[in-house]
């Protein structure tokens, strides 16, 4: 399998089974990651009809300035045909038909040096499913998050550096109305973002204009705007209530006020187990915190943000799995399951818990778990990657790193109420208890590096 480090695999797999079937080494966007029903319909896919790769093949020669050969004689119908025909190494004698479960069965031979392996093709309609060694994967992904911890998702410096303006705050924050708190914290995230893909910062008090350089300026207002620039237009906050502009609630009074709702709503939803870290003032101010960076932020930048700022809020925006304090409970219940672990093996409980390379990631067959892997531990990288790709043209979108937590979060929500990950101590358990309790350490660390470029601070206890 392939290694290389900083890298979005998902993507290099793409680029691989891409240059199998074309001998065109890039990305293709007629090769589908599947975000559900993945048992049934695969973890991967593509069109087997010729004639929906045409037009990306011609305009890939075209680009590359080379050549794409004809087969008129053999006239091939699917995009397996023509990637058997293509290839020398077909077997004399052996035919079109023969060619396409040839194909096939190379696809799987082939990526065993790929960096995810394919343990199943099978064609379906009019599509070729394909599903991945689960298990080779499993310990391929959590490899990589645990070798990189808090570097793991970010890209290598690619040479490139960025300058940030927006528009003039007032000096004093604490008169900021909700708007300028969000250019504000928008500012700051798409900082942390576009370091996490390998740009450089640059001072806005120096001159680049002989080096590769991004100028991008975040506005509320579109207006003219230096030459050079790209503008990253951010929607106002508007009050629910009159669907205007809110400028009266500053963003110190809207904190205290989601400080107030989330521990009425805590208190009422979670009860006991968290009434003692809630009575601290600083902890509150915390989740209080992560709620506004949460409400300002999980949607595109250009868009209005709409809040409900009547004195009392209920807590609705909380509801549904949704909310900073869902986010932060479930992170603080991973902490408390890896926490409890090791207290009981203090105890003489559990034994020591084995080294990642003696664990049998075969046991993890949930299909919860694999969901946590695949649509979000493996696919962490792409989320980053996806919500910066069009930076050069002044657009970005952080909200996707908001919902990608808020996701990951449901569904290890699910995964938590469904099965019990600490058991008991009997022999035959232990592996399925080693094997997930590696899962949740990558889970925890991917959740807490999403949640370091919002700026909000993981918690232990709640």
């Amino acid at each position: 399998m392939e290694t290389e480090n900083n890298f979005d695999i998902v993507q290099l797999f793409n680029v691989r089974l891409c240059y199998y079937l074309t001998r065109i080494s890039r990305t293709c966007c007629l090769i589908r990651k599947h975000k559900e029903n993945l048992h049934v319909c695969g973890d991967f896919s593509f069109p087997v009809q010729l004639k929906y790769w045409l037009k990306y093949l011609q305009n890939c020669v075209k680009c590359e300035d080379s050549f794409m050969p004809t087969f008129a004689a053999e006239n091939p119908k699917t995009i397996l045909e023509y990637s058997c025909i293509s290839r020398t190494q077909v077997a004399e004698g052996e035919t079109v038909c023969d060619g396409v479960e040839w194909v096939m069965k190379n696809i799987i031979e082939n990526s065993k040096f790929w960096s995810l392996v394919v343990s199943k093709c099978s064609l379906q309609l009019d599509r070729v499913q394909i599903h991945l060694d689960r298990k080779l994967t499993f310990k391929c992904v959590l490899q990589r998050i645990l070798s990189q911890k808090c570097m793991y998702g970010q890209f290598p410096a690619k040479h490139q550096r960025f300058v940030i303006t927006s528009d003039n705050l007032q000096c004093d924050r604490d008169k900021w109305d909700l708007s300028e708190q969000r250019v504000d914290l928008l500012r700051t995230t798409i900082i942390n973002l576009l370091e996490a893909m390998g740009y450089e910062h640059g001072d806005t008090r120096k001159s680049y204009e002989e080096e590769p350089t991004i100028f991008l300026h975040l506005s509320t207002k579109s207006s003219k705007i230096l030459p050079g620039y790209k503008q990253i237009l951010c929607g106002v906050v508007i009050n629910s209530r009159h669907h205007s502009k809110e400028s009266t609630v500053t963003a110190q009074e809207y904190l205290r006020q989601r400080c107030r709702n989330i521990k009425k709503m805590a208190m009422y939803k979670y009860g006991d187990i968290i009434q003692s870290e809630l009575q601290k003032e600083d902890f509150l101010i915390h989740l209080g915190d992560a709620a506004v960076r949460i409400d300002l932020l999980h949607v595109k930048p250009s868009h209005t943000v709409c809040l409900r700022l009547d004195t009392e809020i209920d807590g609705s925006r909380e509801t549904g799995s949704r909310g900073a304090t869902f986010i932060l409970y479930n992170c603080a219940r991973i902490a408390t399951i890896l926490r409890q672990f090791e207290e009981k093996v203090q105890l003489g409980y559990y034994p020591h818990l084995i080294s990642y390379e003696e664990v049998d990631f075969s046991l993890l067959s949930k299909d919860e778990e694999w969901d946590l892997l695949f649509l979000y531990l493996l696919s962490y990288p792409s989320v980053l990657q996806n919500s910066v790709q069009n930076v050069e043209h002044g657009k970005l979108s952080p909200h996707l790193v908001c919902s990608f937590i808020m996701a990951m979060c449901s569904c290890f929500s699910v995964y938590y109420r469904r099965v019990h990950i600490l058991t008991d101590s009997r022999t035959h358990l232990l592996p399925v208890m080693f094997a997930r309790l590696y899962l949740l350490r990558g889970i925890q660390q991917v959740l807490h590096n999403a949640l370091n470029l919002l700026g909000i601070l993981p918690v232990v206890h709640m």
